[in-house]
């Protein structure tokens, strides 16, 4: 029973104690958690996105009534270097994505393969 207490406390402290940035390297994305525990390099998504295995996040309930939201999104990382491959490598262009904060994804129409493009 001790042990297993400890587990607990150490998982939570964990992701308690995980920090998400965006692509700039510099600001912080407060409310997102990593996707996955068992690597410190991680996708994270925001509060009502699900974390889908291409490292995109995907609203869910209620999120897409908000103005502006997109079903898809570049959300943020673990790896405050965005070095990991664990870090989405899309929608990064300093030019023309913005790197401060998430990046709308939209799904190409047309095809029935899993495609999308960055929403500029």
């Amino acid at each position: 029973r001790y042990i297993y207490c400890l587990l607990c406390l150490s998982t939570f402290v964990r992701h308690s104690a995980a920090v998400c940035y965006y692509p700039d390297m510099k600001t912080v994305a407060p409310q997102d958690m990593p996707c996955s525990d068992s690597t410190s390099e991680s996708t994270c998504c925001g509060q009502g996105y699900a974390c889908l295995s291409n490292n995109i996040c995907m609203a869910t309930g209620d999120e897409l009534k908000k103005p502006g939201a997109t079903k898809y999104v570049r959300g943020s990382c673990a790896d405050q270097s965005w070095r990991s491959s664990e870090c989405p490598q899309f929608c990064i262009d300093p030019n023309i994505d913005k790197l401060s904060g998430g990046n709308g994804i939209g799904k190409c129409l047309g095809t029935t393969e899993d495609m999308y493009h960055c929403i500029d």
